[in-house]
């Protein structure tokens, strides 16, 4: 599931991005040292996960697993699974897509909302 324009901006706020719109109504993006970085929303890409997001949730784990095959459920072969948990091993999360970038941005997310 792709995330809405709100929980993209709860997201980068939670990476320490900021969002501004300027007199015309444009939206920009700042990372974390207020360096102007894009126009509109960030893309979700492994690239923009690794650089920006990831950083800003160390006092996490997230460690890429292999999901459970379940017996008649079809082949999950192609899921890609992340798990987030504390530093302490309390898990937070475990979220599978076929997606993974959209995996590690929604371990990511619960990190962001839970941890």
């Amino acid at each position: 599931m792709k995330p809405t324009k709100e929980q993209m901006k709860e997201f980068g706020k939670g990476c320490g991005l900021t969002f501004l719109r300027d007199k015309d109504g444009t939206l920009t993006w700042y990372d974390s040292e207020e360096n102007f970085v894009d126009f509109g929303y960030p893309d979700i890409d492994l690239n923009n996960l690794f650089k920006y997001a990831v950083p800003k949730v160390d006092y996490a784990r997230l460690d890429m697993i292999f999901p459970p095959y379940p017996k008649g459920l079809g082949d999950w072969s192609a899921l890609y699974a992340w798990r987030a948990t504390t530093k302490q091993g309390k898990n937070i999360a475990d979220i599978c897509d076929q997606d993974p970038t959209l995996a590690l941005f929604w371990a990511i997310w619960s990190v962001i909302k839970n941890g």
